[in-house]
């Protein structure tokens, strides 16, 4: 989206964190999101393996749970805070 880079991969054997930490340390622009069925991570390459910048639970409308995750990825990217309010 919006001329952003992107890969999708699928890996059923590490955890969301682990996916996320995975994708930003392969990302040109240090961030990933990894996608379960219940929870979305968002990482930065700078980040200690096992500590995501955000992590969130399907509660609710999914839609807006991923929304907000891939808004907080890009505003890492740009260096804007995140927002924190659902």
């Amino acid at each position: 989206e919006e001329g952003v880079p992107c890969r999708q991969t699928e890996d059923t054997g590490t955890g969301v964190v682990a996916l996320a930490y995975a994708a930003a340390q392969s990302s040109r622009l240090g961030v990933g999101v990894g996608i379960s069925q219940n929870q979305i991570a968002v990482h930065e390459l700078h980040m200690p393996a096992g500590q995501p910048v955000l992590i969130y639970d399907f509660k609710g409308s999914v839609r807006i749970v991923c929304r907000l995750a891939g808004s907080n990825a890009a505003r890492l990217v740009v260096g804007l805070p995140l927002r924190l309010d659902g």
